[in-house]
Order: structure tokens, then sequence, then C-alpha cells
């Protein structure tokens, strides 16, 4: 029986999904680089003969264009082993102004309070405008934790 890992190999080698199989390929160029240089790139593609990584960060731009050129050589070997088609020249980077990730919609929270007290307390007032606000207030607490 086929696990799903070897049906989606089967699927790469069509030629509708061969946009699919570039992203895969590119995915495993970003996962030779550094670590904390692998976090800061966004996206890769490759457009005339360029390798294009964007990048989160102005440090990264930079760092990716320090590295171009020691880089080149090992990229252009694992990208033969993964995909015959797909070469470069050339190394660019560019940082977006995009945010990382797009914030949640908010919604108005619905707050909920229960009720802790009882209503047991004694009323003091000889008033009788204060003694009936009281009152009031006592039924309003035994309504609401009932």
């Amino acid at each position: 029986m086929k696990n799903a890992k070897m049906i989606v190999s089967h699927l790469m080698v069509h030629p509708q999904f061969k946009k699919l199989a570039t992203i895969r390929c590119l995915a495993r160029l970003v996962s030779l680089l550094p670590a904390p240089l692998g976090r800061q790139i966004r996206a890769t593609y490759i457009k005339n003969d360029t390798l294009f990584f964007i990048v989160a960060h102005p440090g990264a731009k930079m760092e990716i264009d320090n590295i171009a050129t020691s880089i080149k050589s090992p990229l252009t070997k694992a990208l033969a082993m993964c995909d015959e088609t797909l070469t470069f020249t050339q190394i660019r980077s560019f940082v977006t102004n995009q945010p990382l990730e797009k914030p949640l919609p908010t919604r108005p929270t619905e707050y909920r309070m229960y009720e802790r007290a009882t209503g047991e307390f004694e009323n003091p007032y000889t008033n009788p405008k204060l003694h009936a606000t009281l009152e009031a207030i006592r039924a309003l607490i035994q309504q609401a934790k009932a």
C-alpha cells in the first residue's frame, strides 16, 4: 500500500505539478543555509537565471550579498540533484516591506462575569430611601446567583 509521501513524489513527476516540484526544491536550498539566515528568508524563486531570496531584514540581505559567491557552487550542485532543469548564475536578495505574519482579525470579545456574592449582609440604614436601594441591590445579587 502506498503512503502519502510516495503518492506526492509520483505526482511531482507530472508536468502540471512542475511548480510544486520547483518550490520543494527551493525549500531544500533554504534548509541548506545556516539556520539564523534561513529563518529570515521568506521566499525564493528563480527568474532569468538569477536566484532571488526575499528576506525579512536588511541585515539578512547584507549577509546573503556577502556570502553569495561562496554559496553559489554548493547551491548549484544541490539544485542539480533536485531538478536538472533549474539553473542559476547569479544570486540576488531584496528586503520585503510586508509584515511577517498577517494579524488576525479582531472581533469583539464577550465578557461574562459570574456573581460571587450571595446577598447575605445586614442593612444598617434607617433612611427609607437608602434602605430600599440596598434591598434592591440584594435582590439583584440573589437573582443573578440563581
